[in-house]
């Protein structure tokens, strides 16, 4: 940062935190990962974003973009497996909480993106 900010014990803030692009790619595939079950909307409804992100339009810092909403493939993404838990009949019993337990192999377009909203 080349303008650290201070904070109030002598220090500067973010101190001894890893930088982002020091974090392990993708990093909502590491172990520990938190998922929250939000509901049944895939619009980011607790986020504190504008109306934009419902109509998939973003307009920031000059340029409009858009958002792509991404959908997990049922057979062969971990993440889904993970997030799923399905129960005899094969249907999802989604948890309110989910830490991932190990790290996941990405799989199609989780592999092209750094970070993911809502699942």
């Amino acid at each position: 940062d080349p303008f650290p900010k201070m904070d109030l014990n002598d220090g500067y803030i973010g101190d001894r935190y890893p930088l982002c692009a020091d974090l392990a790619s993708p990093s909502f595939l590491t172990k520990g990962a938190k998922y929250r079950l939000l509901g049944t909307s895939s619009y980011p409804e607790l986020h504190d974003d504008t109306d934009d992100w419902i109509d998939g339009n973003v307009f920031f810092a000059g340029v409009n973009y858009s958002v792509e909403r991404m959908v997990l493939d049922p057979v062969t993404s971990s993440l889904y497996q993970e997030l799923c838990q399905p129960n005899e009949m094969a249907e999802c019993n989604f948890d309110a909480i989910v830490y991932l337990p190990s790290n996941l192999e990405c799989d199609g377009l989780e592999c092209m993106v750094d970070t993911v909203r809502v699942v």
